[in-house]
């Protein structure tokens, strides 16, 4: 009897602790800054990106900071190399200098347009999708007419993660080590 309850409360912590893990994945999945070097009118940019993840959806989010050049930015772009799919584009502040938010769907660059970010100011962008960030940093810039800064940043995968299928590997784990601990009775 007692060995039975030890087992049932073993069981018990094992489906707590994996429950505790997939709740534990919510929050900042990853961060970066990186410099967007340039020459030209366009000299430097500085880019904080992090990644959050909240019920299964990845929020990118990428602050550009035009930190060395004499000419406005109007383009801002983030390399998607395996064409996943993005929606919610957005960017703020939202006044007179908007870019316009690239259209949701798959494509090569994620590209915000038509924007004006001056020297000393900053700019924050960002997209939602259901892959996470990649293991190599991807390609993004910015650009006035012919000059770009040019870095790397975060950007999303090819693969989308299945975190609840490790919460079903696992539950089979615990059903076929009981059927196991039954049988050698």
């Amino acid at each position: 009897m007692i060995l039975k309850s030890v087992k049932t409360t073993a069981v018990f912590a094992l489906v707590m602790l994996l429950m505790l893990c997939v709740c534990a994945s919510a929050g900042i999945v990853d961060q970066k800054t990186s410099t967007l070097k340039g020459s030209g009118n366009v000299q430097q940019l500085i880019c904080d990106a992090v990644v959050t993840l909240d019920g299964g959806i990845y929020t990118y989010t990428y602050t550009l900071t035009y930190d060395i050049g004499p000419a406005t930015v109007h383009i801002y772009k983030v390399q998607n190399p395996n064409y996943a799919s993005y929606y919610n584009a957005s960017n703020t502040p939202n006044d007179a200098g908007i870019f316009t938010n690239p259209a949701n769907g798959n494509s090569n660059w994620i590209g915000w347009q038509n924007g004006a970010l001056d020297v000393g100011g900053s700019r924050v962008f960002s997209y939602q999708s259901s892959r996470a960030p990649m293991d190599i940093d991807v390609y993004c810039y910015a650009v006035d007419g012919g000059s770009a800064a040019i870095g790397k940043t975060l950007g999303m995968g090819e693969t989308i993660p299945e975190p609840s299928s490790l919460l079903v590997l696992a539950f089979g784990a615990v059903g076929t080590g009981s059927l196991i601990i039954r049988r050698r009775k």
